[in-house]
């Protein structure tokens, strides 16, 4: 009789615990749809965003002039080029040693 008591109450537990387990599945569906969602729409702002910051760069690039050197880290390198008189103006600015508004006033001489 008390195999039988405590095999009823381990059932009773497991019974439990299954249904337990199949809440979690349900939440878990719900916050996997979710995400998907959420996905879908990081993806549609990115198509967006891209081809619109790829466009305001190059704008930039053809207003300045400037051509940067992306695999410099630890500088601001690039050059400007001057169309009108064909010369081609050096930037080399170490990160840090000057204020950003420095390095911007600096920046505006060199392409005036």
């Amino acid at each position: 009789e008390a195999e039988r008591l405590a095999a009823g109450e381990y059932l009773t537990s497991m019974e439990h615990e299954a249904q337990s387990l199949e809440q979690m599945q349900v939440e878990l569906r719900a916050r996997g749809a979710s995400l998907k969602v959420k996905r879908q729409e990081i993806d549609a702002m990115a198509m967006e965003e891209v081809p619109r910051t790829k466009h305001e760069l190059s704008l930039y690039a053809h207003i300045s002039k400037i051509s940067w050197h992306y695999e410099a880290t630890d500088r601001i390198r690039g050059r400007v080029n001057a169309h009108d008189n064909k010369e081609v103006h050096p930037i080399d600015f170490a990160l840090g040693d000057v204020s950003e508004y420095q390095l911007a006033n600096d920046l505006w001489n060199i392409i005036d």
